[in-house]
């Protein structure tokens, strides 16, 4: 999977601060615990894990039940977790990932994703600007789009039709005429 912006992300990564995975926080455990009881799924793929943090230091995969040996992990700016996993896994999560990625390669990523799961998908998605820039200086969200277009494009690559929960994060007032949003395009009030 190339991604044009592979080289910046290898080279924010380089910093100990960027990118460590956090994203995938805590408000998430719940919900990924009952997707991986739901369907008693054994593997779970992090695409997209950042440095990983989040299972090598907070231990997040322990919360639902997944062994160290059946979670992979996966993100393109990080050698160490460069490689896809050679086998389907039961379980994906992404979150903070798929606005990183330019929009000419998104249906491959979604592709992707969809044909090496075999039981459940989570996706957080941000609907707006990143805080941090790339090093040649654009947003690091590249593609910016409301939930509809995510879900159209989710639901073209969901062949198979496994579950999936979406988390959207929608911008704040001042970038929605990026998206070109309304306040009754928000969602829980405004």
């Amino acid at each position: 999977m190339a991604n044009k912006l592979k080289k910046y992300y290898e080279e924010i990564h380089k910093s100990s601060e960027n990118f460590r995975g956090i994203s995938f926080n805590e408000k998430y455990l719940n919900i990924i615990k009952v997707l991986v009881e739901s369907t008693k799924s054994k593997t779970v793929l992090d695409f997209g894990c950042g440095k990983g943090t989040q299972y090598t230091e907070k231990e997040y995969h322990k919360v639902f039940h997944i062994e160290d040996k059946n979670l992979f992990l996966y993100d393109i700016g990080v050698k160490k977790y460069d490689t896809l996993p050679k086998h389907k896994v039961d379980g994906t999560i992404s979150t903070d990932v798929l606005e990183h990625i330019p929009e000419d390669e998104i249906d491959s990523v979604l592709s992707t994703i969809f044909m090496n799961t075999k039981k459940w998908v989570f996706f957080s998605i941000s609907c707006g600007l990143a805080v941090k820039k790339l090093p040649n200086g654009e947003n690091a969200h590249c593609t910016i789009k409301e939930p509809k277009w995510w879900e159209d494009k989710i639901e073209k690559y969901n062949t198979k039709n496994i579950p999936v929960y979406c988390k959207y994060i929608i911008p704040l007032r001042d970038e929605m005429n990026i998206l070109n949003l309304t306040e009754e395009d928000l969602p829980y009030g405004h």
